[in-house]
C-alpha cells in the first residue's frame, strides 16, 4: 500500500499492480530488482510529476532494502529536470567564461598601450640622449680631424709611420663596437628593455670607441681608401707597397726582411689585407727594436698557394709570445704594445 504519495487519493490504496505508460507494472519490478540486488539506481519512464501534470519522462531512483524491517525505501529524480539544471549551469558557465575572457582582453589592452606609451616616451628620451652623444663623437672626430691634417701638411712620411702605430691591429674593433651599442639600443628600445644601465653602458662603449677612433681614423683614410668592392691583386704587388711604406722604418733599427714569395693572385680586398700585414710588421719592428744592435734581427715573409688557398705565414726571432698572455691575444681591445714578441698569421 502507498504510505505517502504526491496524490492523495492512493495513499492506501495498493499500487503494486499499477502500470506506467507504457503498461510496465514498475513498483512490482521495483520490489524485484530490489529484492535481487539490495540496493541500486533504477530507470522507468513516469507518467506523472509531483506537479499534477501527466507527463511521460524519465525517471531515475535510487532503491535499498532494508531486511531488518523488510522495508523497501527509493527516492528519485526526474532527468528532464537535472538535464535542464545541467543546461543551466552550462549556460551560466559559457557566460561567465565569456565575462572572464573580455575582462582579460580589456586588461590586455590597457596593458598593451601603457606600455606602448611608456615605450614611445622612452624612445623619445633614448634618442634625444643619443644624438647628443652623436653630436659630441662627431664633433671630436672633426677637431681631431683637422689636428691630424695639420701634422700631415709637416710631414706626411714622418707622421705616417705614428699613425700606424696608434691605429694598431684593433683599429677595427671600436667601429664593431660602436655600430652593436647602436643597434643593439635602438632594438631594446623598440623592444621596451632598454635599462638606464644598458643605455650608459652602451653610451659609454660609443664614446669610448669614438675618441679612440678620431686619435687615428683620418690619417688612416689619407693613407689607405678602403674598398667595399673585391677584385684581383698580386700578392708580390701587396708586399712591394708594404716595403715602401715601411722601409725607412726597418733601415732605422737595421731589421732585414727575408721574403720567399710564391707569384700567384687572389680576389679580395686589397687595402684592408694590405693594413693587416702593415700591423703584423710594425708589432715585430717594436719588439726587434728592443734586442741589442750587434744581434741580428729579422723577419720572415713566407707566401704560398696550397690546395687553393693563400697562405701568408709572416715571423720574427723577437722572442716568441709571453705565455702569460697568448690566451688573450685575439680578445677585443687587447693589446700587445710593449708585450708582442712574435707575430704570425695564416690568411686562408
Amino acid at each position: 500500500k502507498y504510505l505517502a504519495h504526491f496524490q492523495d487519493e492512493k495513499i492506501g490504496t495498493n499500487g503494486f499492480k499499477v502500470k506506467d505508460s507504457e503498461g510496465n507494472y514498475f513498483i512490482k519490478e521495483f520490489i524485484n530488482y530490489t529484492l535481487k540486488n539490495k540496493k541500486g539506481y533504477y530507470s522507468y519512464i513516469a507518467s506523472a510529476k509531483p506537479s499534477g501534470k501527466s507527463i511521460k519522462t524519465e525517471k531515475i531512483s535510487y532503491l535499498e532494502h532494508f531486511e531488518k524491517w523488510d522495508w523497501i525505501i527509493g527516492a528519485g529524480f526526474y532527468l528532464e529536470e537535472l538535464n535542464k539544471d545541467i543546461k543551466n549551469k552550462e549556460k551560466a558557465l559559457i557566460k561567465k567564461n565569456k565575462d572572464m575572457i573580455n575582462s582579460i582582453i580589456l586588461i590586455s589592452l590597457s596593458i598593451t598601450i601603457i606600455l606602448l606609451l611608456v615605450s614611445f616616451y622612452a624612445s623619445k628620451v633614448i634618442s634625444r640622449k643619443f644624438n647628443t652623444y652623436k653630436n659630441d663623437i662627431k664633433n671630436e672626430i672633426e677637431k681631431t680631424i683637422e689636428k691630424e691634417k695639420l701634422l700631415v701638411q709637416q710631414s706626411k712620411m714622418a707622421t705616417m709611420g705614428e699613425m700606424i702605430a696608434n691605429i694598431s691591429h684593433q683599429w677595427r674593433q671600436p667601429l664593431s663596437t660602436i655600430s652593436t651599442a647602436a643597434t643593439g639600443s635602438k632594438l631594446q628600445k623598440e623592444l621596451g628593455a632598454l635599462s638606464d644601465e644598458q643605455f650608459e653602458k652602451s653610451m659609454d662603449a660609443i664614446n669610448n670607441s669614438a675618441q679612440y677612433l678620431s686619435q687615428t681614423i683620418e690619417d688612416f683614410r689619407n693613407f689607405f681608401q678602403p674598398s667595399k668592392e673585391e677584385k684581383d691583386f698580386k700578392i708580390s704587388k701587396l708586399f712591394e707597397k708594404t716595403s715602401k711604406l715601411l722601409a725607412s722604418q726597418f733601415k732605422t733599427h737595421d731589421i732585414k726582411i727575408v721574403k720567399n714569395i710564391e707569384e700567384c693572385e687572389l680576389v679580395g680586398h686589397e687595402n684592408e689585407l694590405l693594413q693587416v700585414i702593415i700591423n703584423i710588421l710594425k708589432n715585430a719592428k717594436d719588439e726587434l727594436s728592443k734586442k741589442q744592435r750587434d744581434e741580428k734581427k729579422f723577419i720572415f715573409i713566407d707566401v704560398k698557394e696550397e690546395k687553393n688557398e693563400i697562405l701568408i705565414d709572416i715571423k720574427d726571432n723577437a722572442g716568441g709570445i709571453d705565455i702569460a698572455i697568448i690566451d688573450k691575444v685575439f680578445a677585443p681591445y687587447f693589446t700587445t704594445k710593449n708585450l708582442m714578441k712574435v707575430q704570425g698569421l695564416v690568411f686562408i
